[in-house]
């Protein structure tokens, strides 16, 4: 076996040794698993950093817009206008008639 020939298996061996240690070594599972985590919970931040935008401008807007108010009232409380009746057609919930 020439000189090269015994660094280069001396360097595969202990190359395998080294990785072998940090593949079955409790710490490095840590670190990988915290490295993992850390790159969800930034994808987490930059989600909920664009829901956080969108919902500012909602709010900006129903602030201003009347129209945009009652909208939303009528579709996040189910109310209804005064003198208005409210039919609900298929699956759904009904309001209970209470004045009966």
């Amino acid at each position: 076996m020439s000189r090269k020939q015994g660094k280069k298996w001396l360097f595969i061996v202990v190359g395998s040794i080294l990785f072998a240690i940090l593949l079955f070594n409790s710490t490095s599972r840590k670190i990988v698993s915290i490295y993992l985590e850390s790159r969800h919970m930034s994808s987490e931040i930059e989600r909920l950093t664009t829901e956080n935008q969108l919902l500012r401008n909602e709010l900006e807007v129903a602030s201003k817009d009347s129209d945009y108010q009652e909208f939303l009232a009528r579709k996040e409380l189910d109310l209804i206008s005064n003198g208005e009746v409210q039919y609900y057609f298929g699956k759904g919930k009904a309001k209970k008639d209470e004045g009966k």
